[in-house]
This record gives structure tokens, C-alpha cells and sequence, in this order.
């Protein structure tokens, strides 16, 4: 097998070069259809990698179907890069597409950018390395100039050079990064939770410390490989879920929590809150 070297300081993370390098090997028919694949030793050994970052590398060309695993034999170079089909994942939880229908314009006030060296929980996050650039973004998203959330954004900065003199575009960010630098990431794997607005966030948002808000969290994939994580804190006194009415729709965060009817708030407060219904 052609033997390439790996650069500890390029921009690409040390897995995906791997990646590459095992891709151009297979295309190059250094490894056949049905061949078996060095073992992880000896590719860290090779190439001067850790065992972990040849495991993520492994891992990811075999949920791509370049690769396939025989248990206790070993990995093997796939016959054909065929997968199994998924069914069409649901477009994911969208609050621009709230604002629009709802008549409202849509803003951004940049909070602050910079680029930093991702230590374990964001790498992790990232599926990335320990010490990979990554840019931080965190914008105010305003509604008819008024703040309904705040917006946290990393994204890998080999991805995205230049960002931090793009940040004040008024644009959701997969716009931002479509229209800037030609990056568009596979339909998001996302989580909506419940959760109480910390101290700075309420200020930002103009209201109470604790105040209940919605956490929306986004991992952004391009072509298997994780490059981006937003998180959105969203005011909850302001929206609610509004779910897909047909396949192929958005589930959208939508403008009018009103109070519950008083016919049917038969039991008054629910820890000390009031209860809310969304029409």
C-alpha cells in the first residue's frame, strides 16, 4: 500500500486525511474489492497516528460502505459502495421559517467571534481531535428588532477560512455558509429540550434569570463528516412547536404562546409557573 505522509499542522483534522489517503488508495486499486485492510496497529504505526484517531477514521469509511467489517476476521475494502437506503429524514426544526410565515423580519446582532483550539467536550462534540481550529460564532436573532434567541455556532475552521469578517451578515447561518463558502450540510441531526435561561442569555433576551427557554441543539454532517454544532436558546414565553403536517416538512418553532383558557387551567400554577398553551 502507497505509503503518504500526514501533516500534524495542515488544516484538515488528522482522521480526514486519512480518509483521503485511504479513498485514493482503494480508487487507485492499491487495495481491491474483498481485500483485507492493514490492521489498526499497523496503519498507527505507518501513518504515526493514535489508535483512536485510526478507529474514527475506520468507522466513518464504513458507515460511507467503502469499508466493511467481518467480526474476528477483520475489515475488508467493500465490493461496492452501496448502502443500505434510509427513508428521508424530516427537515429539521427551523425558527426562520417561523418568523416568515408569521409576517416578521428576521435580524441578527453579532454578541462575539473567535477561533479557538477545541478542547475534549467540543472535539468530542465535533468528532474531531483535541486541539483542531475551530470558530465560534454567537449572534442575538431578533424578530422585528426584538430579541427571541440567542445563537451558538462552531464550526470547523479549516471549513470555514475568513468567517469571523462574514459574522454579521443577516442570514441564518446555513445560508451564511451556502451563499460564502459553498458549504452545505446533509439534513441536521437535532434535540429540542426545555431549560432555564441563565443570567447573561436573560439579559441578552430582556428577561427573568431562570426564565423557562427552549435549547435547541444541531449537528451539521457533510458527506459523513460532522463540521458544525449550533445551539439555539429560544424565549419560550414567545414560541412553540408547531409539528410537520405532512412528510417532508418542517417541524417549525412558531410565534403565539398564549395562556391557558381559564375553563380548562383547573388546577392553577404547575410548580410555581404558569401553564401555557399554544395555539
Amino acid at each position: 500500500m502507497r505509503i503518504a505522509t500526514i501533516d500534524p499542522t495542515g488544516p484538515l483534522p488528522k482522521y480526514m486525511q486519512l480518509r483521503s489517503i485511504l479513498i485514493q488508495v482503494i480508487e487507485d486499486g492499491g487495495l481491491a474489492a474483498g481485500a483485507p485492510l492493514p490492521s489498526e496497529r499497523e496503519l498507527c504505526r505507518t501513518y504515526r497516528l493514535s489508535r483512536m484517531t485510526v478507529r474514527q477514521t475506520l468507522e466513518l469509511l464504513v458507515a460511507e460502505g467503502r469499508l466493511r467489517r467481518r467480526p474476528g476476521k477483520g475489515t475488508f475494502v467493500a465490493s461496492s459502495p452501496e448502502r443500505t437506503p434510509e427513508p428521508a429524514p424530516a427537515r429539521p426544526l427551523c425558527l426562520a421559517d417561523g418568523l416568515r410565515t408569521s409576517g416578521l423580519r428576521l435580524g441578527f446582532a453579532d454578541l462575539g467571534e473567535r477561533t479557538v483550539d477545541a478542547g475534549a467536550r467540543l472535539a468530542h462534540a465535533l468528532a474531531t481531535e483535541p486541539g483542531t481550529a475551530v470558530h465560534l460564532l454567537t449572534r442575538l436573532v431578533l424578530a422585528d428588532g426584538e430579541p427571541v434567541a440567542v445563537e451558538r455556532s462552531c464550526v470547523l475552521a479549516a471549513l470555514v477560512p475568513g468567517l469571523a469578517t462574514r459574522g454579521r451578515a443577516e442570514s441564518p447561518l446555513p445560508r451564511l455558509l451556502a451563499g460564502a463558502f459553498g458549504l452545505v450540510f446533509d439534513p441536521a441531526e437535532q434535540t429540542i429540550g426545555a431549560v432555564p435561561a441563565g443570567a447573561a442569555d436573560a439579559r441578552r433576551l430582556r428577561i427573568r434569570s431562570g426564565s423557562p427557554a427552549l435549547l435547541l441543539r444541531e449537528r451539521g454532517t457533510r458527506q459523513g463528516v460532522r463540521g458544525a454544532v449550533t445551539t439555539m436558546l429560544v424565549r419560550a414565553d414567545r414560541f412553540c412547536v408547531r409539528p410537520a403536517r405532512r412528510p417532508g416538512e418542517p417541524v417549525v418553532l412558531v410565534p403565539g404562546v398564549e395562556p391557558l383558557p381559564p375553563e380548562i387551567e383547573t388546577e392553577g400554577p404547575v410548580d410555581g409557573a404558569a401553564v401555557t398553551w399554544g395555539w
